[in-house]
């Protein structure tokens, strides 16, 4: 069993970061025995068991390409997760949809909005239609808020 400090293994986050493979796939080889010398920390202090380390090897055993490039060489224990312009472009587009997100709300109501403001107009369209014309079925349709049907020779 290799030391966990040895910078010839890796963390799941780190292998997932470093080969493009699915958390839950990496786990499920551990659980498999896919990685015969998988092995986990010991915690600061000696309570319990920490992150698993895989080694490299076992990753090239398995068949999987790390990409060594996304790791990065000068720490002895690269941080897991996305480098810091990744960070920094994840973080501008989350503000990106975030303002998104509020514009849609904005026109949403704005939409709803002037959706009744038409409604109404149309109500009252209606009742002046009614109100100015003597057809009883006019009048019935517009209180309703139904149009009114054509009388007489329409069909022609």
């Amino acid at each position: 069993m290799k030391h966990p400090d040895d910078v010839s293994s890796l963390t799941i986050s780190q292998v997932v970061q470093a080969t493009g493979q699915a958390r839950r796939a990496v786990q499920r080889q551990i659980r498999n025995g896919t990685f015969a010398n998988a092995f986990r920390e010991k915690r600061p202090g000696g309570s319990g068991e920490g992150v698993w380390r895989i080694p490299i090897d076992d990753l090239s055993a398995a068949g999987i390409v790390v990409d060594e490039l996304v790791l990065d060489p000068a720490e002895s224990n690269p941080a897991p997760g996305p480098s810091v312009p990744l960070q920094d472009e994840l973080a501008r587009l989350r503000a990106e949809l975030s303002e998104e997100r509020a514009l849609r709300m904005v026109a949403e109501a704005l939409a709803e909005e002037r959706a009744n403001a038409l409604e109404h107009a149309r109500v009252e369209l209606g009742v002046l239609s009614a109100a100015a014309g003597n057809d009883s079925a006019t009048r019935q349709a517009a209180q309703r808020n139904l149009p009114a049907r054509p009388r007489g020779n329409w069909l022609r």
